[in-house]
């Protein structure tokens, strides 16, 4: 069980593995769950083994780093990793994937202060410590796009980065609203 408090709403975080994949599961104050956040699995092979150690969330609630470790199965190297969640029409989107093949993370925090800075507690060696900051900003954007016949139509299309896919939504023909970052 691996736990964290998001602090601007009475949820909770857990790691739970089902079957193939893994997630964070959120749980209200009362035990019941609410929602969870589906960890992309950016192993090498099927082989390789990943275990969640870590999960934090940023002071807005909105930015969530799940630090796990993955082993080779047929060599067995370890190879740490934190990955960055932003939360956004009640979906979490993987936005991007620290690696450390040569260093152990022992720990990765969000700063009180700035919502979009974190910082990363590296071993590298025993009895040797460094810490790395980081910090995530990024703009919403949409594209307009007209084509230069006057009988074709124009199309406004907002996009999502999530992991290695990206999402489109056409914002002329979509019911729903899509996550605009």
């Amino acid at each position: 069980y691996i736990g964290a408090i998001q602090s601007s709403r009475p949820l909770s975080a857990k790691s739970s593995r089902r079957q193939i994949s893994m997630q964070v599961a959120f749980m209200e104050p009362n035990g019941l769950r609410h929602r969870e956040c589906k960890i992309h699995n950016t192993t090498a092979h099927k082989s390789d083994k990943e275990e969640i150690v870590n999960v934090a969330f940023n002071i807005d609630g909105d930015l969530l780093a799940v630090t796990s470790t993955v082993t080779a199965g047929t060599t067995q190297l370890v190879t740490s990793k934190v990955q960055f969640y932003h939360r956004s029409n009640y979906h979490w989107y993987l936005k991007y994937e620290l690696r450390y093949d040569d260093a152990v993370i022992t720990a990765a925090k969000f700063s009180d202060d700035d919502p979009h800075k974190a910082t990363v507690a590296l071993a590298p060696e025993e009895n040797l410590l460094e810490w790395r900051e980081y910090e995530f900003r990024w703009d919403p954007s949409s594209v307009y796009y007209r084509s230069g016949a006057p009988t074709e139509s124009s199309c406004v299309v907002a996009m999502v980065v999530d992991g290695k896919t990206l999402q489109f939504t056409p914002l002329d023909k979509a019911l729903v609203p899509p996550p605009m970052y």
